[in-house]
């Protein structure tokens, strides 16, 4: 009788793993549909440690009390916003049921300490972009400048997304490119208009010449960031230092800069940006122009 309890026991804990298997499998290509590669890589990841340790064959099975108890090991509010943003996604439902324990188990994080950032010195780092004989990689770099993007989105961006169209109805009005990020951070839609620049404009043009609609235009994030570390600075540098010559150099509205920036409205983190140490001595601030 107990080698026949322990057979069952066995094969029903074996058939909720396969199911438990099927529910998250089914919950990261939804994942994978709505945001970025980044994005539904650390919700999914987030939500699997929640539950390594529970069994269940369907969703209404699955503790909740056990969650948050995992929710009270973490060690950070950052930790604790990505697991809240995975459940949301997951179970919305059961997520607004315990959202307020959520949110004091949040409250009661420390915030993650920021780190010691040394002054960004762009216009050396311009010198030493400018002087990359990849094209691709030079215009790559000049437009994370130019227009904020994040590396992740950049690496995403498909031929079709890029348009160019003219500032006025003038015969002699310069063109300007929009580019279209498809599933930002967040699984965000948004356009953008850069800082004008005549070279990145021209090369740019050509670099699409050759390729089809849903090409995608640039390198792999990590290539291009690894290229960047050779180099001697990090991507999200140039998208702070954009930040900041939009909003001191052209008076750029706050809420276009969030917008810009790819940030929710009601958060701060453009302060962090704009007061970000980044020295813009011996620097065009009309780059191109």
């Amino acid at each position: 009788m107990k080698v026949l309890n322990f057979i069952n026991q066995k094969q029903t804990k074996d058939s909720n793993q396969i199911t438990k298997d099927n529910i998250l499998e089914a919950f990261k290509k939804k994942l994978t549909g709505k945001f970025s590669h980044d994005t539904a890589k650390t919700y999914f990841s987030s939500l699997n440690c929640a539950l390594k340790n529970q069994s269940f064959s369907s969703r209404s099975e699955i503790r909740w009390d056990l969650i948050l108890e995992h929710a009270l090991t973490l060690k950070n509010r950052t930790q604790v916003s990505k697991l809240k943003n995975a459940l949301k996604h997951f179970d919305n439902r059961n997520y607004l049921e315990h959202k307020e324990d959520l949110d004091k188990i949040h409250l009661s994080k420390w915030k993650s300490r920021r780190k010691y950032h040394e002054t960004f010195m762009l216009d050396s780092t311009l010198k030493r972009i400018n002087n990359i004989r990849n094209m691709k990689m030079k215009i790559a770099f000049r437009l994370m400048l130019l227009t904020g993007i994040r590396v992740q989105e950049l690496s995403n961006i498909k031929k079709s997304d890029i348009v160019f169209m003219k500032t006025t109805k003038r015969k002699n009005s310069k063109e300007e490119y929009k580019i279209t990020i498809q599933r930002g951070k967040g699984g965000k839609t948004r356009s953008l208009f850069g800082i004008r620049d005549d070279y990145v404009q021209k090369n740019l043009k050509e670099l699409l010449k050759n390729l089809n609609s849903d090409d995608k235009v640039f390198y792999s994030a990590n290539y291009m960031q690894k290229t960047a570390t050779e180099y001697g600075f990090h991507c999200h540098q140039l998208r702070r230092a954009f930040a900041q010559i939009a909003f001191y150099h052209f008076n750029c509205k706050v809420e276009v800069l969030q917008h810009f920036l790819g940030h929710v409205p009601k958060t701060k983190t453009y302060l962090k940006y704009i007061n970000y140490p980044v020295s813009l001595y011996g620097t065009r601030f009309d780059i191109g122009e």
